[in-house]
């Protein structure tokens, strides 16, 4: 049976989804769960790659060291995302320090079974460079927005994804972090995101009660926020 959950949890990855089913048990034989507290972490910067952690539950915290020794967010991963999934080419080393900001629960994957699956099958060779070419095309809209969209805008289109595509055109959702994380994973200043909050809420009738969001109309909020975005809406990939 905790063969078969192991399976199942893979599965859950756009990337394992996509591999046959033999592919994906020959994963799972190597493959356990592990908890972690907030706080905990996972990898350091720079630090030769052992795993690859997919989320099944919670939610993961990427951050780069800066010059002065700070911490630059680099992003924050939920459920069915990949980390370390960079290792899987020279130098095989984390880019990122990555923790815990909830409890999470995570399948670890061996990088060596990885980095071998890579060498020795070609078709989970293609399909981890689909998925890398996938998350640069990402990554290359998130500068987009950056560009582009106002402050507001950048916190609807996160409440956007974090909404998916709600049925009866509601939104009723709590934050899965606190405001401040979600303020640096956005680029601003706390300040910055206190004033395009109160923007957002006035431009598009949004209502937070501390992490509680609810609006009676997401096409409002679709409206307003899609317009300076090249993506096509209901948005794909995470929430960040």
């Amino acid at each position: 049976m905790k063969r078969l959950m192991i399976v199942d949890g893979l599965l859950t990855s756009p990337l394992m989804a996509e591999l046959k089913t033999p592919l994906v048990e020959q994963i799972a034989a190597g493959c356990h769960t592990k908890e972690f507290a907030e706080g905990d972490v996972l990898c350091h910067q720079s630090d030769a790659a052992h795993s690859v952690w997919l989320i099944l539950d919670g939610w993961v915290k990427l951050t780069r060291e800066t010059l002065d020794g700070g911490d630059a967010v680099w992003d924050v991963l939920g459920e069915t995302h990949l980390v370390g999934l960079e290792t899987l080419t020279p130098p095989f080393t984390y880019t990122t320090r990555a923790v815990a900001v909830s409890g999470v629960t995570a399948l670890v994957i061996p990088h060596t079974a990885l980095r071998h699956l890579i060498d020795s099958n070609g078709e989970f060779a293609r399909l981890v460079l689909k998925f890398v070419l996938r998350q640069q095309q990402d990554e290359r809209l998130e500068i987009e927005h950056r560009t582009h969209q106002t402050a507001p805008q950048r916190i609807g289109c996160f409440l956007l994804k974090l909404a998916g595509t709600p049925l009866d055109g509601r939104i009723d959702l709590h934050l899965p972090f606190d405001k401040g994380l979600l303020a640096a994973r956005l680029g601003m200043q706390p300040e910055t995101f206190s004033r395009a909050l109160a923007k957002l809420k006035q431009e598009t009738g949004l209502r937070m009660t501390g992490a509680h969001v609810q609006m009676d109309d997401a096409d409002a909020l679709r409206a307003y926020t899609c317009g300076a975005c090249s993506g096509s809406y209901p948005c794909h990939g995470h929430a960040t």
